[in-house]
């Protein structure tokens, strides 16, 4: 009512609401809201904005909730070649949306690569410590498990848990949802050694 419909700060308060849909599971609802943004900061700001690769990347995680794969990773793609063009440089929550797509393709070789690298950039920018490199390093496991590179998984894992129980404690969900994936990898890599 304030500003009208094609204005950025309209705009910026409807991408705050998609992302708040896509939290609460709302995810055709997401859709029908980026398609209307993306649509909207064309007009605002032409073929090129920050604000349009954001509702790119919020039709990227859609489709990849999903499970519609292709359509997550045109989105994708297409959100961080935008950034890349517009930045020089393409944003780590970007990146792990594109790189979450991957995993979910099986395009394993490239996902282990982007969180191998997601993880380095953010622990050197924010520390070994901080939340968001702490899921890069968990996201890392995550794929090594889903090859059965359990070793490795494990690794990873413990990376993450570390982490997690010197800066949330023992009793967070987060740290105690680590520690299973942990024991469970740990369980599966005996397994495979006792196999052999």
């Amino acid at each position: 009512r304030l500003y009208g419909r094609a204005n950025i700060w309209t705009e910026s308060a409807r991408q705050t609401m998609c992302w708040t849909l896509i939290k609460v599971d709302s995810v055709d609802e997401t859709i029908a809201q980026s398609r209307i943004g993306a649509d909207m900061a064309r007009k605002i700001e032409g073929e090129q904005s920050v604000l349009l690769a954001r509702y790119l990347d919020l039709l990227g995680s859609s489709y990849w909730m999903k499970a519609e794969l292709d359509s997550a990773e045109q989105y994708a793609t297409e959100a961080c070649a935008m950034f890349k063009q517009l930045t020089g440089s393409v944003p780590n929550d970007i990146q792990n949306d594109l790189t979450l797509v991957w995993r979910s393709k099986g395009k394993f070789e490239e996902a282990e690569k982007s969180f191998r690298q997601l993880y380095e950039n953010n622990r050197i920018a924010v520390g070994e410590f901080h939340p968001q490199t702490l899921l890069f390093a968990e996201n890392l496991a995550t794929t090594f498990e889903q090859q059965r590179k359990y070793d490795e998984a494990e690794k990873w894992y413990e990376i993450a848990y570390q982490g997690r129980l010197k800066v949330l404690g023992p009793q967070h969900p987060f740290t105690q949802y680590t520690e299973k994936c942990l024991q469970w990898v740990r369980k599966q890599s005996l397994s495979s050694e006792s196999i052999k």
